[in-house]
């Protein structure tokens, strides 16, 4: 049987203010990956007919999550969370229609309802196949995705940061995606970084335009590159305050991933083995001295993740801060606004 989901925002008071379909498209991907790592699934590029499942609320048709399954293989299960994105999306929508006030306190659901199978025509049977490279992966933890970032790329992105002023920059991450089918483990590992040039909205403190044909050309060129590194993710800088630089001790922290960066995430780097890097000021540490968190992927929903930095160069990474190490910082500070 084939569902349609959809999202419907309502008031406290139970009145619709809007509704729209909602896609599981996420949820997919992440099966085949985890399929893919398991291996359940072969990785050539086509593409197995999903069975999808509402997992019912009491009261139907309002969902809490949904199942995914290949058949002959056991149902992967998704709570209604991987949908908050796109409820959000369609809150944002409806605020900017005027059909919502900032004010107003909202509900939202996920429903299913039956639709029309489709016709074998109809149906995509092929898929871009995940860019694995088939390795021996001793030191990652057996059914486990780990990623790596070179300490000479993260170190270009920390300088990039430095130098940012108060401007938002955001680089193209490359690297290798890597499986070990006998421990069912892959390895992203993060070897280079590609600056982004930003579109016709430009950049500033508080934003950068994403440019589709810059965006575009720039992942042409890093498939035409000559040592196998492949667009993986992407990483931007948040910048603090004026007061930030000003007053070491603030303990304001600006590293963090918003909405319109999972909007960016989910539409750019929609693929389950993508990631996102953010650089900026962390609460434990002076603006002078940048940290990173790493976003992505986990169960068809956007996550920090953790991640190691090896290579020439780590033994300078402070792993417990998300820095590289500096001398430290001496004297107190007020704290600064974080609005």
């Amino acid at each position: 049987m084939s569902w349609r989901f959809g999202i419907e925002v309502r008031r406290e008071s139970g009145a619709m203010v809007g509704v729209a379909d909602a896609s599981a498209g996420h949820c997919v991907e992440d099966a085949l990956f985890q399929s893919g790592r398991c291996g359940e699934l072969a990785n050539d590029g086509l593409l197995p007919e999903p069975v999808l499942e509402p997992l019912w609320q009491a009261d139907h048709p309002i969902v809490t999550g949904l199942s995914v399954a290949f058949e002959g293989h056991p149902p992967r299960h998704y709570g209604r969370d991987v949908f908050v994105s796109q409820a959000r999306e369609l809150t944002r929508r409806l605020r900017a229609d005027a059909k919502l006030d900032a004010s107003d306190a909202l509900i939202w659901n996920v429903v299913a309802r039956k639709k029309e199978a489709l016709t074998s025509g109809s149906i995509r049977t092929t898929r871009e196949a995940f860019p694995l490279e088939l390795a021996s992966l001793p030191h990652v933890s057996v059914g486990s995705y780990e990623v790596r970032i070179d300490a000479a790329a993260l170190r270009h992105l920390d300088e990039r940061v430095r130098g940012a002023g108060q401007m938002e920059r955001a680089e193209l991450l490359l690297g290798r995606l890597r499986h070990d089918a006998e421990r069912k483990a892959f390895e992203l590992k993060i070897q280079d970084v590609v600056p982004l040039a930003p579109g016709r909205g430009g950049n500033s403190s508080i934003h950068f335009s994403f440019d589709p044909h810059a965006f575009v050309a720039a992942r042409r060129a890093a498939h035409q590159r000559s040592d196998g590194l492949l667009p993986c993710g992407w990483h931007h800088n948040h910048n603090p305050c004026d007061d930030c630089f000003a007053k070491p001790q603030c303990p304001a922290d600006w590293v963090f991933f918003s909405d319109d960066d999972q909007g960016v995430h989910a539409s750019l780097f929609p693929r389950p083995h993508m990631v996102a890097l953010v650089g900026g000021k962390v609460g434990s540490l002076p603006a002078s001295r940048p940290g990173f968190r790493l976003f992505g992927w986990s169960r068809a929903e956007v996550r920090e993740r953790s991640f190691r930095v090896v290579g020439s160069g780590a033994e300078h990474w402070d792993a417990n801060h998300g820095a590289f190490v500096a001398p430290a910082i001496e004297g107190e500070g007020e704290s600064c606004p974080t609005n």
